[in-house]
This record gives C-alpha cells, sequence and structure tokens, in this order.
C-alpha cells in the first residue's frame, strides 16, 4: 500500500519530468526568418499609374504571406499565394524616387525583408500605348478590320472609330469592347466604291486615351483578270482550263467563245463557284481555231476579261515514207513506216495506173501489203495517204514498183563527210535510182544474197576517235536493217561480207586493232544476228576465194607466213585443210582462185613478177596440176559463167588500151577482150558490171555479152564502187 509519504514523492518527481520537456521543447523553437527579392520592376526603373511589382519568397518551413512597404509604410497590398505579386497605384504618390521593399512572414512569425530598390514614379505623361488598324477587307457585303493588341499594364477599352471624312472630323464610334484580345470586328452593310476611315482609341483604367493612326481603305479594286491556261483535246472532247480567281468578293466566271481571236464572242457559260476552273465539250472541230475567254466578276459587278487562249490547230497527219517495193516471188511487197500520229485514222494505198483504192487499214502496225502476181519486168505507181481522226489526209508519198533486175551500189558523196558512200539502187537499165541508205555513215562491199531479197555490207563509224566497221543487213529496198555484228564501240574491223549458198548466213573478215589488216579470222553470223561465230583461227587471212559446194576456199597462212596457201572448210569452219601449197610463194591470192564445173577441181594462178605474166593452171582432186595458158599480166576479180566454161577477169595490162575487161573460154583457151573497165563488180547472166573513169569521177558500166554494148548506167557525177547485180 502507498502512503502519503511516496505520493507526495511520485508527484514530485512527475512536476520534474514535465518542466524538462517543456524546457527542451523551447530549445527548438523556429526562428529563422524567410528570404525574399522583389524580381519587378528593376531598380532605377521608371513607373506610372498602376505598376505590377513581383517578387519572389521561400522559407524553411512556410511562408504565409508578403507585404508591400513603400518609403517605409505599409501600402496595406499583401499576397498568400505564390506567384507574389501586387498591383500598386503609384498615381497616389508624389512624381520623383521611392523606395521599396517586400515584407514576408513564415508561420513562426517570423519576418524577413527583401534588398530595398528604388524607383522613380512619372505620372506627368499617364497615358496608355496606342494600337493601329492593320487591315480593313471587305468581304461578303461588309469590312472585316483587324487592330494590334495593346501592351498597356492598365488597359481598360478598345473603340473602334469610323468616319467617310479623310481627317476624321465627323466620326462615330461603331464597335467598343474590354476584351484585350479582341482585336477585330465587322462592319456591315458598307461599299467598297467609297473611301472608309477607321481609327482605334485606347483607354486605360484611369480613362486616359490614345487615338491611334488613321487607316483609309483604298477603293474595290477591278477584280483580277484570269487567264485562259490551255484548250487541249483527244479523241473524245476538247477542255478548256483557266486560273482561279483570287478576287475576296468573287461572283463569277463567264466563259467566252470565238472561231477566231478577233472575231464575235458569245457566252457558252456562268459560273458561281469560284473552284471550277474548266469546261469540257464533245462538240467540236480542232481543225480550225477555237479561242476561249474568262471574264471575272465580284459581288459588286464589277469586271474584268483575262487572255484568251485556243487550242493549237490539227494538221493534216505526217506522212509515211514508202520504201521501195520488193519484188520476189511473182508477188510485189508495198512497205511503208509506222505512223505515230496520235489521231491516226488509216493508211490509205492507191494504184495510180487504175486510179483505184488497194489498201485501206486502221491498224497503225499493219504497214505491209503484198500485190500478188506482180507480172515480170513491169513498173507501177503507187500512192500512199495517212487519214486521222478529223479526216485530214497527209501529203501523199508516191513511189515506182519494179519487176525488173536490180543493180545495187555505193555512191560517193562529197559534203561535210569526206568519202561518205551511200548505198543507191536502180534498175538493171539504169533507170529508177534511189537511195536505201540515208544515215550519213561510210558504207561498202555490197552483196545480194543468192535468192536476191537481201544485202548485206559494212559500215564504218567512229564510236570517239576510232576506225570501226560492222556488218549490217538488210532488205534491198533499204528496210528491216539489222546490225550483225554490233561492236559497242570496240575498235574491230568486219569488213567484206558475202552470203552463203543458203541464203542464212553471211561470211566476213574480221580484225582488230592495233593490229595489220593481214591478221584477220574469217567469221560468220546468222541473218538474224544470231550465232557470231570464228570460223578460222588468228592468222594470215587474205579472205574468202570462193564459196562452192557448201565450202569456203580461202588463201591463207600462220602469222609466220608458214604453211600458207589454199585452204578448204565447210560452212560451219569444220573439216579445214590445206589444198594447194604455196611452196613458192607464188601463187596469187589477189583473184587467183576461182572454181570449176567439178567440185574437187579448181583453178588457180601463179604470177611470175619478173617476167609480169601470170599463169592460169587447173588443179585436179588428185594433187595433180594441168597448164592452161599464160596471160599478159594479170587475171583479177575472176567470175565464171553458170556451167564453168568462161572466166571473166579484169587485167591491169601496161598498155592502156588492153587494160580492161577478158573473157577466157576455158575449153578453148580463146581470149577475148571485151571491154575497157576497171575491176569486174559483178556477172550475172551474161551481164558484167565494171567501173571506168568518165572525167574526174568513177560511173558503173553494164557490158551485155550477148549484144557486147557497153552502157554507163551511173552516168552521174559523183564516184560509184561496190556494185552488184541482183540474182534472178
Amino acid at each position: 500500500m502507498v502512503n502519503s509519504y511516496d505520493m507526495k514523492r511520485l508527484s514530485l518527481i512527475s512536476l520534474i519530468f514535465s518542466l524538462l520537456f517543456i524546457l527542451s521543447c523551447e530549445d527548438k523553437k523556429d526562428t529563422t526568418p524567410p528570404e525574399v527579392t522583389i524580381t519587378s520592376p528593376s531598380n532605377d526603373s521608371k513607373v506610372n499609374e498602376v505598376v505590377t511589382v513581383t517578387c519572389m519568397s521561400t522559407d524553411n518551413k512556410e511562408v504565409t504571406k508578403v507585404e508591400l512597404w513603400v518609403d517605409g509604410v505599409n501600402t496595406g497590398l499583401t499576397d498568400e499565394t505564390e506567384p507574389y505579386s501586387f498591383k500598386w497605384n503609384t498615381t497616389t504618390y508624389k512624381d520623383g524616387d521611392h523606395t521599396l521593399i517586400v515584407r514576408s512572414y513564415d508561420s513562426s512569425d517570423n519576418e524577413g525583408d527583401s534588398p530595398p530598390i528604388t524607383v522613380k514614379v512619372d505620372n506627368t505623361v499617364s497615358v496608355p500605348v496606342g494600337v493601329s488598324v492593320k487591315s480593313v477587307n471587305f468581304l461578303n457585303g461588309g469590312f472585316s478590320i483587324d487592330w494590334s493588341k495593346s501592351t498597356d499594364g492598365d488597359f481598360k477599352s478598345y473603340t473602334l472609330e469610323h468616319s467617310i471624312e479623310p481627317g476624321m472630323e465627323d466620326y462615330e464610334d461603331i464597335f467598343i469592347t474590354e476584351d484585350v484580345n479582341v482585336t477585330n470586328t465587322r462592319m456591315e452593310n458598307t461599299s467598297p466604291l467609297t473611301y472608309h476611315y477607321f481609327r482605334v482609341t485606347v483607354t486605360d483604367t484611369f480613362l486616359y486615351q490614345t487615338k491611334g493612326s488613321i487607316y483609309s481603305t483604298s477603293l474595290d479594286p477591278i477584280p483580277d483578270s484570269v487567264d485562259v491556261k490551255s484548250v487541249i483535246y483527244d479523241l473524245e472532247k476538247m477542255t478548256v482550263e483557266w486560273s482561279e480567281s483570287n478576287v475576296g468578293d468573287f461572283g463569277s466566271y463567264k466563259l467566252l467563245y470565238s472561231k477566231t481571236e478577233s472575231g464575235e464572242r458569245e457566252t457558252i457559260n456562268t459560273y458561281i463557284d469560284k473552284t471550277v476552273i474548266s469546261y469540257s465539250t464533245t462538240t467540236y472541230d480542232p481543225t480550225h481555231e477555237n479561242w476561249y475567254w474568262v471574264i471575272v466578276s465580284d459581288t459588286l459587278g464589277q469586271s474584268k476579261i483575262g487572255k484568251g487562249k485556243s487550242n493549237s490547230i490539227n494538221n493534216p497527219p505526217e506522212l509515211s515514207k514508202l520504201f521501195l517495193p520488193l519484188y520476189f516471188d511473182n508477188n510485189l511487197e508495198i512497205v511503208w513506216t509506222k505512223n505515230h500520229e496520235w489521231d491516226f485514222k488509216s493508211y490509205n494505198l492507191y494504184d495510180l495506173e487504175s486510179n483505184n483504192l488497194i489498201f485501206s487499214g486502221n491498224n497503225i502496225d499493219d504497214t505491209t501489203f503484198i500485190v500478188v502476181n506482180f507480172p515480170t519486168d513491169t513498173k507501177n505507181r503507187y500512192k500512199l495517204e495517212v487519214q486521222d481522226h478529223w479526216d485530214l489526209i497527209s501529203n501523199p508519198y508516191e513511189i515506182i514498183g519494179s519487176s525488173h533486175q536490180k543493180i545495187i551500189y555505193t555512191e560517193r558523196i562529197y559534203g561535210n563527210r569526206e568519202n561518205l558512200n551511200e548505198i543507191k539502187i536502180m534498175d538493171i537499165d539504169g533507170s529508177e535510182k534511189h537511195f536505201v541508205t540515208d544515215n550519213k555513215y561510210n558504207k561498202r562491199f555490197v552483196n545480194f544474197s543468192p535468192n536476191g531479197l537481201y544485202i548485206t555490207y559494212d559500215l564504218y563509224f567512229d564510236p570517239g576517235n576510232t576506225d570501226t566497221y560492222d556488218i549490217y543487213l538488210s532488205k534491198w529496198n533499204g528496210s528491216g536493217v539489222i546490225n550483225l555484228t554490233n561492236n559497242q564501240n570496240r575498235v574491230v574491223y568486219n569488213i567484206r561480207p558475202q552470203f552463203g549458198p543458203h541464203n542464212e548466213k553471211v561470211f566476213f573478215l574480221s580484225y582488230s586493232l592495233p593490229s595489220d589488216e593481214n591478221f584477220t579470222n574469217i567469221m560468220s553470223v546468222n541473218i538474224d544476228g544470231t550465232n557470231l561465230i570464228s570460223l578460222t583461227p588468228s592468222g594470215s587471212f587474205e579472205g574468202v576465194s570462193f564459196i562452192k559446194d557448201d565450202y569456203i576456199y580461202f588463201f591463207s597462212g600462220d602469222e609466220f607466213n608458214q604453211n600458207n596457201g589454199l585452204y578448204r572448210m565447210d560452212l560451219n569452219g569444220g573439216g579445214r585443210e590445206l589444198i594447194k601449197n604455196n611452196d613458192n610463194d607464188d601463187l596469187t591470192s589477189w583473184g587467183g582462185f576461182f572454181p570449176s564445173n567439178n567440185s574437187s577441181d579448181f583453178y588457180y594462178t601463179k604470177y611470175d613478177r619478173d617476167k609480169r605474166m601470170t599463169t592460169l593452171y587447173k588443179y585436179f582432186g588428185d594433187g595433180s596440176s594441168q597448164l592452161i595458158r599464160e596471160i599478159d599480166r594479170t587475171l583479177r576479180d575472176p567470175y565464171t559463167s553458170d556451167d564453168y566454161s568462161t572466166v571473166y577477169f579484169y587485167n591491169d595490162h601496161d598498155d592502156l588500151e588492153k587494160r580492161g575487161i577478158y573473157s577466157l573460154n576455158l575449153n578453148t583457151n580463146d581470149l577475148r577482150f571485151l571491154t575497157q573497165g576497171v575491176e569486174i563488180s559483178s556477172f550475172n547472166n551474161g551481164l558484167i558490171l565494171s567501173r571506168n573513169s568518165v572525167s574526174s569521177n568513177w560511173d558503173i558500166f553494164l557490158f551485155n555479152l550477148e549484144t557486147e554494148s557497153n552502157k554507163n548506167v551511173t552516168n552521174s557525177s559523183f564516184d560509184n564502187h561496190f556494185s552488184k547485180i541482183q540474182p534472178k
């Protein structure tokens, strides 16, 4: 049991502990004042009217409020929430310097003062900053007015003033707002055809006012014109397009039309939608002018016309070129170049002898017509017209179709390029001369195919200061041109082409530069340009002497001039064999080999340089030879008759009167001088082509063995070369 003494003792102890606790709490009381800084206005700045004073205050616990003090006197302006600021009315203070501090209080009633700043109050000119009217635009029957936003600290209102007097002596207030962010309004039912004047007055809270500058409208202009941009057409419609109007008070477009630029104009259509900027019609005629204009009108009835435009007149179509008609298999093939008119309708081919339309085709790719059973040794005239969609007709292209045997040759044209040869063709009598090439490249060594339908030749071009020859093939009228070798800018000579016996292959010589012309290969290629191959290894090939019975006979030797002589191989290059060795180096490679009627036999020649004499031999398949006869000077460019009984050749005799074309009967050894001439170019069915000089140029002569007549078939002022008679 606790006695009274113990009770008193416990009470004393409890009292002591309570006093100690109170003393401990008093030792931890907050005594740190808050910190505060004025952020605006700046020290030594000038102020007037109502000024916004801002500050920043921090405390270790909590800021409860801030107060603005001016000249050591509490203004009564307080703020209890961040961001801290005051609206200080300077008009109640005298003009001059004043000291500002902000006093901050925390939750422990600690207080702290900001560093003082000094400002100069100047209310001698206390007016708001004026604003200006930026723009006045007329739209939809009224003015839209825009002005600048006020930056005044004690803004109260905008007042928009309007007058029709330049000095605004008599104006009216048409709009008032106390919203500083409202900087535009409309004035309805106004006319832009007279001048209007506007001004904005800014009023502040002290009812000070500042009037802005006077803004004058301009008279509503006549709307800008729009030009017709294009008048185009296709097979279905004509379309007119114009630029879109930029007129703010757009009223309408009016589209006008006339057949001529100066003719009477009629209204085609009217559009009230400004975005409509095109017109189409299916009723039109593009073979003449179709003029269009656009008038732009505004809502006030003002209008302006723009520049007009017409369609491009559709002219008659370009003509298609007629190639020389091809005669083969008793038919006449008439071919023309493909037309490229976008409005093509038809090709119309006429027989001018009967004046009948013999072909009309609406397929633009259909460029061939066959006249069947065309008589031999006949000529006929044909005319080609091209008709377009509007029934316009091209200028006619007329040509003569002939079934006469042809002669093809090259004609040297002196012009911008030296030694330029183009290929021409003519009838056997020298008539109907036509160029079958016109590409301005040099052509040589023209040859007919055995069927007389194709020609081949070598063509020179310069792919960068280098000499290059390619082998080309076409039909004899120049159509269907194919580059058979296609060097693609490699420095290669592909030369002296000739057809094989079956109209399937072309054989030629090829060598690359830098090299010597004597180091060549014999090549072959199909007439479609496929299977281009070399038939021989590199060697000293003089070239193909002749082709007979599916064998190629050629003079050859290796690079050391060993084992040279006459070789034979098949058309694919197989079975290559030396059949006549040139042991004494006296075999003549320049035309000294020609075939006989027996496939195993042939003729060859030897040339004695000292005696200037050629000896003709016959070689037999068993290896033996027979001397035929001696010939004074040379036997060049030999051609045998169809029965191999006679050889025709050129002899460059020392005696100019004996220099020319000879025949030698291989059975009787009868040698005859036929005519003067140089280089037999071709022989066919008793007809011999050769060259001869006439004045300063070379012409081609046709010698008829039957009549022994020699006719100049070119008779031109140009040099003519490489002539061939078309096989029948």
